[in-house]
């Protein structure tokens, strides 16, 4: 039972075949190493714009439930200091509209919160609009 080998019949794989598979394989996770801090300072930033809009929220909620005529005082004495929440210092400020219609003798007033935070030497603002009685 003498067997004889071919070279057809050799299967293996070479040792330079290892290595290219080996650079390919670093290569593919270099580039997804690569993406992770990125991906975290986003997430982060995604963070600060959900708690920003919840204290805008929150704040239109508060002065709805006032006239136009007492708004500004109402909020200025809540939010005159800024919100210091999680890695940003928010500061809370609104521009009132109370107007009367041209239409209607019924007034038309709302008002817009504004909510902002500095995130690498950059501002970053929130506007939200609602009504008021």
């Amino acid at each position: 039972m003498d067997k004889t080998v071919d070279k057809k019949n050799i299967a293996g794989v070479s040792l330079v075949e290892v290595m290219v598979s080996l650079v390919l394989v670093a290569i593919a996770l270099i580039a997804v190493v690569s993406v992770f801090p990125n991906m975290m300072k986003n997430r982060k930033g995604i963070h600060e714009a959900d708690q920003a809009k919840v204290i805008a929220t929150e704040a239109l909620e508060y002065i709805q439930g006032y006239d136009c005529s007492v708004v500004p005082d109402v909020v200025n004495t809540i939010y005159k200091d800024t919100l210091y929440m999680g890695s940003a210092n928010y500061k809370v400020w609104w521009e009132p509209n109370c107007t009367v219609s041209s239409t209607s003798s019924t007034s038309i007033n709302t008002a817009t919160v504004y909510v902002g935070w500095r995130k690498g030497g950059k501002q970053h603002t929130i506007r939200l609009v609602g009504a008021l009685r």
